[in-house]
């Protein structure tokens, strides 16, 4: 039985915060750079469209990795407050060859991004989904 005179737990960060912390995971991802764009971003196991949003960007980049993604923990990464984080998130590292970043961008968007059916102009940010580090 819980303890009824304790204050309640904070609610973990969630996978849409995590993301804005993404540029404390900066100089792991240069680590993992060859000299291309590291794309990085945030899966959340038990969040399905996290996971599916994870498997698109992996086919769209898959023939431009020199390595498998590299799946780390949030501490691993670098991010501040990881202990805030909740314990199904991982943060993805895509290192990339033979593509630069406004290629990259293309596709991460081509991976994402569904426009509203009234948009007149595109309001794709790459920010809102991971980052990219060259």
């Amino acid at each position: 039985m819980l303890e009824t005179d304790t204050e309640n737990p904070r609610l973990p960060v969630n996978a849409k915060n995590a993301t804005k912390q993404l540029t404390a995971a900066k100089e792991c991802a240069l680590k993992l750079s060859v000299g291309f764009p590291v794309f990085v971003m945030i899966r959340d196991r038990s969040n399905q469209v996290s996971r599916k949003k994870y498997l698109n960007v992996y086919a769209q980049l898959k023939k431009y990795l020199s390595n498998e993604p590299k799946i780390l923990t949030p501490k691993s990464a670098g991010l501040k407050n990881w202990d805030a984080i909740a314990p199904t998130i991982e943060v993805a590292f895509f290192p990339l060859y033979e593509i630069n970043r406004e290629e990259l961008e293309l596709l991460i968007k081509t991976a994402v991004y569904v426009p509203s059916k009234n948009a007149k102009k595109s309001m794709f940010r790459i920010d809102t989904h991971g980052m990219v580090f060259v």
